[in-house]
């Protein structure tokens, strides 16, 4: 019997390995974690669905930065980037994703629209720097998902909110029901991590799991991931386990009995 294995890219266990692996001595994990929502693993479909709900602010301060959008007199710090004929988005110039008219961040099209007559193999429009503009990328697949369900629904307007929110609403059908979810899953994780750049949000840290031995060194090495999954990694270099996030609740919940049968032992037994 074949597992119904996770299919979103790069999803694999620790220690886990798939029949074929060359060299399981080597290889710290290939084996994609089971499926259980759909054709992803829960934090596969977790990430997912908070990639869709982060992408209208971070596409929001791409277009108007927070630090900038007060000032006055002073030259818009985002628009010394810009590509010549685009429209800046911070202080000088309305947040352009709140009407149905604005479909595009500043830094992904051009004032005068000659780039959206400009189409990638995808037919995706694409801008100067070569990137395929957010609502695009997104409006391209409400597009998609409307023809697959053919229920005659109604596209949303194209603001990347709107869009964002009309795939999120959908996300379990499609898990269940689409074909190309691999494809869905590695085209919004590319358009998160871009406009995370972009934001300047920088990069996250793992954070401590402070009072937590790993179960097999038991060293106080484990690192929530900064992923959103909830996966828990020992970073022990000669243990390095790997915990999903249902397996580290589980463990925390036998640590803390643990640790309180201890307390309640009489002194000196």
């Amino acid at each position: 019997m074949t597992d119904h294995l996770c299919t979103a890219p790069g999803c694999t266990v620790r220690g886990e390995h798939i029949r074929d692996c060359p060299d399981t001595t080597r290889c710290r994990g290939c084996k994609p974690a089971p499926a259980e929502d759909g054709c992803f693993c829960p934090g596969c479909s977790s990430r997912l669905r908070r990639w869709l709900g982060e992408l209208p602010e971070l596409f929001a301060d791409v277009v108007d930065p927070p630090s900038a959008s007060h000032t006055h007199g002073v030259r818009d710090p985002v628009a010394r980037d810009l590509p010549a004929g685009t429209v800046p988005g911070a202080s000088s110039q309305p947040r352009v994703s709140g009407s149905p008219e604005d479909m595009l961040a500043a830094r992904y099209v051009e004032a005068a629209g000659g780039s959206m007559n400009v189409r990638n193999d995808h037919g995706q429009a694409v801008d100067q720097i070569g990137d395929p503009p957010p609502a695009v990328v997104l409006d391209s697949w409400c597009r998609d998902w409307q023809d697959v369900r053919a229920m005659g629904e109604t596209l949303p307007a194209p603001t990347v909110e709107n869009l964002c929110r009309w795939l999120a609403d959908r996300l379990a059908w499609a898990l269940e029901h689409h074909g190309a979810m691999p494809e869905f899953y590695a085209e919004v994780g590319d358009l998160h991590t871009r406009l995370w750049r972009e934001a300047g949000r920088g990069e996250a840290r793992p954070e401590l799991c402070k009072g937590v031995p790993c179960r097999r060194c038991d060293l106080l090495s484990l690192w929530r991931s900064v992923d959103g999954s909830g996966d828990v990694e020992c970073h022990n270099p000669d243990c390095r386990t790997m915990y999903r996030a249902a397996e580290y609740h589980q463990w925390t919940a036998m640590v803390a009995a643990s640790a309180k049968r201890v307390e309640e032992m009489p002194r000196g037994a």
